[in-house]
């Protein structure tokens, strides 16, 4: 169904730990799915960065995170290594000042997460919402919550944001209960 889609600036995604095996499931194993990304038109990020077109002398650097490295395999250059540099300027294809950066993530990182200081805007899943919910005194508890500070929505990260998505898929019990699905379009203006 992805490769339906012909997305102008192309199609791009990171992996997560269901590809890695890492899953609460009894059928947990690792997956080969790197065909399948290519075979739908999907560029498959992982640890590594690629330019978007310019627009108005400005470009969109998109990277994603591989789901074992939490994004520490990026590129050096961008300055995960050396995390009080800004992005390296450079006519070598590196990075220029005034790149607008963008995480691809499948797990939320936290707020102390060293690539806040990096990205002012990331996207994140690996959540499902919380997927099973029950109703306490004050909010909407997830009934397994893992040690992550997000699960869905819009959160202040460094100086940017963090969107979680709770995404269409389900975790182990292939069902949803007081979390709806969600699969969202942003647009970056």
């Amino acid at each position: 169904m992805l490769a339906r889609l012909e997305p102008p600036l192309g199609m791009f995604a990171v992996t997560g730990n269901h590809e890695y095996g890492i899953g609460k499931g009894p059928l947990a194993r690792p997956r080969d799915t790197s065909h399948l990304w290519g075979q739908a038109g999907i560029t498959l990020l992982a640890d590594r960065c690629v330019s978007l077109p310019a627009r108005k002398g400005r470009r969109v650097i998109l990277c994603g995170a591989d789901h074992l490295t939490g994004g520490f395999g990026l590129p050096s250059n961008i300055g995960t290594h050396n995390r009080d540099d800004p992005p390296q300027l450079g006519s070598d294809g590196g990075f220029l000042a005034g790149d607008f950066l963008v995480l691809l993530s499948h797990e939320p990182p936290p707020s102390d997460s060293p690539l806040a200081r990096l990205f002012p805007l990331a996207f994140s899943g690996h959540t499902h919402g919380g997927q099973l919910r029950v109703p306490c005194l004050v909010w909407w508890a997830g009934v397994h919550r893992e040690a992550g500070e997000h699960l869905a929505g819009v959160h202040t990260w460094g100086e940017g944001r963090l969107v979680v998505s709770r995404g269409v898929g389900t975790s182990f019990l292939p069902f949803r209960l007081l979390t709806r699905p969600e699969a969202s379009l942003w647009r970056l203006v």
